[in-house]
């Protein structure tokens, strides 16, 4: 058994039942994307980054990338913050993770979420068929 769980079970509190944000500490937010994880290019995706009350500011991060996006949008009556890209490219797969700074300044970070990009990709792609375009089996 571990010290952390002892301490747990010392004061009388379920392991299933702790909470950290009940014992001062803030808790993670959560990460999801709409319509989903997986987008087409040239479609839309939504990013939600949820926190508790005290979170003041939010930002979303790709990981690589040194920038970050700020929300278009703060839901502020659901502790959201919304963050859309608009036309989705290959570029924008990868990990997104947000953040979220309290009101007494401490920074809390969400787990990865992983954007994977589908679609038909072209890039001067050329089909001929020589010396004609009609085939026959075994020609």
């Amino acid at each position: 058994m571990t010290p952390f769980l002892i301490v747990l079970l010392f004061l009388g509190l379920s392991p299933n039942l702790w909470n950290p944000a009940s014992a001062g500490g803030l808790s993670k937010p959560t990460l999801r994307a709409v319509p989903g994880n997986v987008v087409a290019t040239g479609n839309q995706v939504t990013f939600f980054c949820e926190g508790p009350s005290e979170a003041k500011e939010y930002r979303l991060y790709k990981v690589g990338s040194q920038d970050y996006l700020k929300p278009t949008a703060l839901l502020e009556t659901e502790n959201k913050a919304k963050f859309s890209i608009s036309l989705v490219q290959w570029h924008n797969a990868g990990q997104y993770w947000c953040s979220y700074t309290s009101t007494n300044g401490s920074l809390e970070n969400s787990d990865t979420l992983e954007l994977v990009v589908t679609g038909v990709y072209l890039s001067n792609v050329a089909l001929s068929a020589i010396p004609s375009p009609v085939v026959t089996s075994g020609g």
